[in-house]
């Protein structure tokens, strides 16, 4: 393979390419230090395959200025923006900010496979990017895990859509397909493309939702629906082969969602979701369906067992013709869908398209809203699936859950009537009589004899006792013997590493990206607190979309305290509701206040 690395050192407009962090079929990206404004940035070269004094070349440098302009001006919470793009030595070149999160082909790698409620997130996200790149009339083309990368605070976005076909309406271009990027091969990796992209047909945004249904597929999976062992014998295999069942690879996946999968990888482009929107609900509707059914069976045998467990506990074992029910087949655990995604800032498009549709029809105040709705029969537009509700408690005669338990009793009850009836009483000895009555006759002589004799013998003590009177003497007061006190356990004293310190200041970011702004006020110490109010503070944040940090040193101070370097860009709204990007330094100060990790007041945030 050629290297990449030749380019490393050269300085493209106002960034130094410092090292290869990736390449693909249309480029190479680099990790690069910019320095106006000064940050670190991620560099995409595009590469054109043809000489660069050539008339392809040429042709090409005008395709990525069309292809660029447009993609530049995408504004969405969820894609990666375009800081700038240029021309320099023949080479064409895009600026984006350089994330630090990895992957979700990264993820996968680490995890195997995600549930259900973790591959709805990502999917939830990527989904609203597609929809609003659809609203523009661009299609990505290339949707995989490899172009979905994090922020630090779990925020997904998706990236590369240097290979988009722009698409017109059929009353602004004569062409049936016209294409910003068509240069007559495949573009994409043929693992997600769909069959009309392998045939070469016309391609629209219904082929992004394949190669997202393909995504899906791998999260819940573990892997691929089609894998071999040359590109073309895959790309074969989307035109001809059915996919595998999920049912077959993860058994635990609700029948519901293996439905919207398969829906999602149609071979016909009619056959699949018709939008973005449209798959990502029926996603969210099927885990949610599962999510209720789940809950549904779980109530039903814990009605159950309380019935077994009121039903006369003292009764021994009965042996009836009817089975007692003990046991269901259990529904998958899964924790609720309308758990709260990290990360996720509801979209406000800002910049020149202010009357493009949002990807979602949100209140800009609000994030996602949950799924709360009844579980029931429903049915998806274009030819969707249904689901059955939650069934009743297991029954083979159809029956009502408790009918077992109240034929059991009925006959437990028949069987004591009926042994008492036959039971005798055997005749007891009158012995036992004769003894009780001669206990009585000794008991009456006792009485006797004491009423006789008791006035003499309280005679007798009482005047023996006036006569030799008993000296009265208090009882001694005992001391009271002293109760040793528990030792108290020492309390540890905490200590600040430099893992903590990193970790605590990361997650000062993370609450202010996800606007909570309590939690980030707390993690300053007392001191900082009295002098700055939590309104103040708060307000502070009124303009801010999201920071991007990058820590760039962890040293060891006083009094064990570490002091964090970090340089973060901050996208604000300014006054005229523009979408800016401000650099700063800080230096954080982690140490030891009131017994618990703080940041000192010490602490500065400098403009770069």
């Amino acid at each position: 393979m050629e290297s990449n690395d030749h380019l490393v050192g050269k300085q493209l407009g106002t960034c130094v390419l410092e090292q290869v962090i990736g390449s693909g079929g249309m480029g190479v990206v680099y990790r690069a230090h910019q320095t106006r404004p000064v940050r670190d940035v991620a560099v995409k070269v595009l590469r054109s395959g043809a000489g660069i004094y050539s008339d392809a070349h040429q042709e090409f440098l005008a395709r990525f200025r069309r292809e660029a302009n447009v993609i530049a001006q995408l504004d969405h919470v969820n894609i990666l923006p375009i800081y700038e793009y240029a021309e320099q030595d023949g080479l064409a070149y895009l600026v984006m900010p350089y994330l630090r999160g990895g992957s979700l082909r990264n993820l996968l790698e680490k995890k195997g496979r995600l549930s259900p409620q973790e591959a709805f997130k990502y999917i939830e996200q990527a989904g609203s990017a597609l929809q609003y790149a659809h609203d523009h009339k661009i299609v990505h083309r290339d949707v995989k895990p490899a172009n979905m990368l994090f922020h630090a605070d779990g925020r997904l976005v998706l990236v590369d859509f240097g290979i988009a076909r722009i698409t017109r309406d059929s009353s602004v271009s004569n062409l049936s397909d016209p294409s910003l990027t068509a240069v007559g091969q495949f573009l994409g990796s043929v693992e997600y493309m769909a069959p009309e992209m392998v045939q070469g047909r016309s391609v629209d945004y219904r082929a992004d939702l394949y190669e997202l249904g393909i995504v899906l597929f791998q999260m819940l999976a573990g892997q691929v629906p089609f894998q071999g062992g040359s590109p073309l014998f895959i790309a074969a295999m989307h035109i001809n082969d059915q996919p595998p069942s999920l049912l077959q690879l993860n058994p635990g996946i609700p029948l519901a969602l293996n439905a919207v999968v398969q829906k999602s990888i149609s071979k016909d482009p009619d056959a699949r979701y018709q939008s973005a929107r449209e798959m990502v609900e029926a996603v969210r509707h099927a885990i949610g369906a599962s999510n209720a059914l789940s809950q549904g069976l779980q109530a039903t045998e814990r009605a159950a067992n309380a019935s077994r467990s009121t039903s006369s506990p003292e009764w021994p074992p009965v042996q009836s013709n009817y089975a007692l029910p003990n046991s269901h087949p259990s529904a998958p655990n899964y924790y609720p869908i309308d758990a709260p995604r990290p990360g996720y800032v509801p979209h406000t498009p800002h910049g020149s398209m202010p009357n493009a549709p949002l990807a979602y029809p949100l209140d800009a105040s609000q994030g996602p809203v949950p799924y709360n709705q009844p579980v029931g029969s429903a049915q998806t537009p274009h030819g969707g699936f249904s689901y059955p509700g939650p069934n009743a408690y297991p029954s083979s005669q159809g029956l009502p859950p408790n009918y077992h338990l109240q034929e059991a009793e009925t006959a437990y009850n028949q069987g004591q009537a009926y042994n008492q009836s036959q039971y005798v009483e055997p005749r007891r000895r009158s012995s036992a009589w004769t003894g009780w009555l001669l206990a009585v006759v000794i008991v009456v002589a006792l009485c006797i004899v004491g009423v006789i004799l008791a006035p003499r013998i309280i005679e007798g003590t009482f005047g023996q006792a006036r006569q030799n009177p008993t000296p009265t003497t208090r009882p001694a007061t005992p001391t009271p013997t002293p109760t040793k006190q528990p030792t108290p356990t020492p309390t540890p004293t905490p200590v600040v590493t430099a893992d903590s310190a990193r970790k605590f200041v990361t997650g000062y970011f993370d609450d202010i990206n996800q606007r909570n702004y309590r939690d980030a006020y707390n993690h300053w110490a007392k001191d900082y607190q009295d002098k700055n109010p939590y309104d103040q503070f708060a307000n502070g944040f009124a303009n801010t979309q999201h920071d991007d940090v990058t820590i760039t040193d962890v040293a060891a101070g006083d009094n064990g305290t570490y002091r964090i370097s970090v340089n973060f860009a901050a996208t604000e709204t300014d006054n005229n509701g523009a979408t800016v990007i401000k650099n700063f330094q800080g230096t954080y100060i982690v140490g030891i206040d009131q017994g618990a990790q703080h940041l000192l007041s010490q602490s500065r945030v400098l403009p770069a």
